[in-house]
């Protein structure tokens, strides 16, 4: 399984080691190959966001799914075909510092959705 995460910038990126940590423990021989891509600022939106995922999601080096993962709600709908979860900076921080990933991600709904995405494709045991 190849799962492409697009992210906005540094702050998302951070996120990638314990997030690997996370999914190594719960997924073992299952775990997906995950590759993060930053859009340098915003994610993508419209044409270049579906032109992105045409991309990823074809061709001999193709993923099998593509996740957009950002760390602020605009309130706008930029994102109405994109899967999108959103961690405010307090929640990755703690994360970051140790944080369980399933305490963290019953209190974050959208933090929960964005894992339960991933743990589904690769058929693993879904977070309560």
């Amino acid at each position: 399984m190849k799962i492409a995460i697009l992210v906005e910038g540094a702050t998302e990126m951070a996120f990638k080691s314990k997030l690997q940590e996370f999914l190594k423990s719960r997924l073992g021989q299952q775990m997906p190959k995950l590759k993060f891509i930053s859009c340098e600022s915003r994610i993508h939106k419209e044409k270049k966001l579906r032109d992105v995922v045409e991309n990823l999601l074809t061709g001999k080096d193709a993923h099998d799914a593509v996740i957009a993962l950002t760390d602020v709600y605009t309130g706008t709908k930029d994102f109405i075909n994109a899967v999108a979860a959103i961690i405010n900076h307090g929640m990755l921080k703690k994360i970051l510092e140790g944080q369980n990933l399933v305490d963290a991600a019953i209190v974050c709904p959208e933090l929960k959705a964005f894992l339960n995405t991933i743990l589904s494709l690769c058929e693993g045991e879904l977070i309560p």
